[in-house]
């Protein structure tokens, strides 16, 4: 066998690979889940009485809203900031949703 043929992917023809439209399911729901994995990700590292990460929701959220202004719109940093919330209630790290 050549090693130009292991090298090879076959391909279907009928299905382009560049400048393909995306899909509309994935298209609405990764920037909505990568903020709620980015809720969840400082917990995994360390537990700790004060917070010593910054809050990577917040930080994923601007970046989406930055990159793609479309997506996200403004009121999802409301029900994504209940979503932090509770998720650094649950750790045991936070006040209770952010009064006081």
């Amino acid at each position: 066998m050549s090693k130009s043929r292991l090298f090879q992917i076959d391909a279907p023809a009928s299905r382009p690979r560049i400048n393909r439209t995306a899909s509309p399911i994935l298209a609405l729901s990764v920037p909505w889940i990568s903020v709620i994995i980015g809720s969840i990700a400082p917990a995994w590292f360390v537990i700790a009485s004060a917070p010593v990460l910054p809050p990577f929701a917040f930080l994923i959220f601007v970046s989406w809203r930055q990159l793609r202004p479309g997506v996200l719109p403004m009121w999802a940093g409301l029900p994504l900031g209940l979503v932090d919330d509770l998720v650094e209630r649950r750790a045991g790290r936070a006040r209770p949703l952010h009064f006081g």
